[in-house]
């Protein structure tokens, strides 16, 4: 295994581009990874400034819904 390593800024445009496609899912989202629905919002709203582990594990959630 060879991680690919990715900015934050390029992850988080992946992250919030994905939620907005996703927008009617945004609770199934929340559910999956495990964070709060309003943080969900936020993020793809661009506001205030996610932490790293809350972006990443929403692109690991996307990653693995384009793979299925």
């Amino acid at each position: 295994y060879i991680p690919i390593v990715v900015s934050m800024t390029d992850l988080l445009h992946f992250v919030r581009d994905s939620l907005t496609r996703s927008m009617g899912d945004l609770p199934k989202v929340s559910r999956a990874t495990g964070i709060p629905y309003d943080t969900v919002l936020r993020i793809k709203n661009g506001e205030g400034d996610p932490g790293y582990s809350k972006v990443q594990r929403l692109a690991e959630y996307f990653e693995q819904q384009k793979a299925a």
